[in-house]
């Protein structure tokens, strides 16, 4: 089960040292998993349910909008 109170990244071209996680595409986790045996679970947004979630979907809203803005 996925912690709702996990600190993520700001964007994607910010991370912090203080985040436990990252958010990758599944081709990108696929790719890694075959590559180098990543160990652990991905999360998809569809994981994400209950109202304990609610600030992550928000973080994941966000997170699509900042990489747009990046050329």
């Amino acid at each position: 089960m996925l912690d709702p109170n996990i600190r993520l990244p700001l964007d994607k071209y910010r991370p912090a040292p203080e985040t436990h996680a990252d958010i990758v595409s599944e081709t990108l986790w696929n790719y890694l998993e075959k590559a180098y045996g990543v160990q652990g679970r991905a999360y998809s947004e569809d994981d994400l349910h209950g109202p304990e979630y609610v600030r992550l979907r928000i973080y994941f809203d966000d997170f699509k909008t900042s990489i747009l803005s990046y050329p």
